[in-house]
């Protein structure tokens, strides 16, 4: 796979960096990761690692407590969980978001 990515870049056809590529995907955030967009009134308010991370944080956070769970079950189905839309979003696009990968959140706007 490593080699068609590598001749993939050189054609300009993907953006490949093999030793970023590796440490981003398996040392941060596993395959299992499934980041998580929470999403009130259209705006964006908050970013999550993960729908489990939402659980934890969502009471300190948010205000209210909610279940992973729902989340996953409501997650781009444009249906709502205690007043919240959520999304899921690419581990890549979460890592450039956060900034700092030992964040396991983003807080945008309450």
């Amino acid at each position: 796979v490593t080699k068609y990515l590598n001749e993939g870049t050189k054609i300009g056809f993907c953006h490949y960096e093999p030793n970023n590529s590796r440490k981003i995907s398996t040392k941060y955030l596993p395959n299992n990761i499934r980041p998580i967009k929470v999403i009130k009134d259209n705006k964006l308010i908050a970013i999550f690692k993960s729908a489990k991370e939402t659980e934890r944080k969502s009471l300190e956070l948010l205000g209210t407590q909610l279940w992973h769970g729902y989340i996953l079950s409501t997650c781009n189905k444009n249906k709502m969980y205690k007043g919240y839309c959520f999304e899921d979003m690419s581990r890549e696009n979460f890592i450039e978001e956060i900034g700092d990968i030992s964040q396991s959140y983003k807080l945008y706007v309450i």
